[in-house]
């Protein structure tokens, strides 16, 4: 059932997690297609810069997998507030997380997340098609930026790919990266160098 108090890539981003959720349940598939993939994305985002110590914000933390990762790898940030739309990842993400990490449900389109944080990130909340993505694109890394003290990582999924699925937007990397340089900051890195199908964007205070 849709949810009209949303804004409307917050709307489609319910709907659609909510049915991969009622599919898959507590997997990783409900995410990404797999764990080794997830994996992968997250480390590129951790190279963003330094993490001990960080205040994180996780926009779309899904079931918390990159506070996990970051655990795995030994990276004790500050705090970690990780924000979703769908109310049953995040319940199961309250019961893999401590209760130390912050977890709320907001669409953060919309509503004003509280707490000061040194880096944001969001890792898969672009692929989903809709007729401004562009415009969607620009004002949710607006809302990141602003948000951060050092800065951003989020990731897309690549018009490089070979293997395209017929629902997902894969986006130019060039045309993203000019995007973010003149409506977000001129201060940015792209890399495509992790996997043929994906791009990072960081963009920096």
């Amino acid at each position: 059932m849709s949810n009209p108090s949303l804004s409307t890539p917050g709307r489609k981003y319910y709907n659609y997690f909510r049915k991969r959720f009622s599919q898959y349940g507590d997997d990783v598939r409900a995410l990404w297609g797999s764990t080794a993939s997830q994996e992968v994305r997250f480390r590129v985002l951790t190279e963003i810069g330094p993490l001990q110590g960080a205040r994180i914000l996780d926009v779309g933390c899904g079931f918390g997998g990159f506070y996990l990762f970051l655990q795995k790898e030994g990276t004790r940030v500050g705090s970690y507030t990780g924000v979703d739309i769908v109310p049953d990842m995040l319940e199961v993400a309250r019961q893999r997380l401590p209760v130390s990490a912050t977890l709320l449900q907001a669409d953060f389109m919309k509503e004003e997340i509280p707490g000061s944080f040194d880096w944001v990130f969001a890792s898969g909340i672009f692929f989903l098609p809709h007729t401004r993505w562009a415009e969607y694109v620009v004002s949710a890394l607006r809302k990141m930026y602003d948000s951060a003290r050092l800065g951003v990582g989020a990731n897309f999924l690549s018009a490089q790919s070979r293997s395209k699925d017929n629902f997902s937007r894969y986006a130019k990397p060039g045309s993203v990266l000019d995007l973010a340089l003149r409506e977000v900051t001129e201060k940015a890195v792209l890399r495509h160098d992790y996997r043929q199908n994906d791009f990072t964007l960081y963009l920096y205070r």
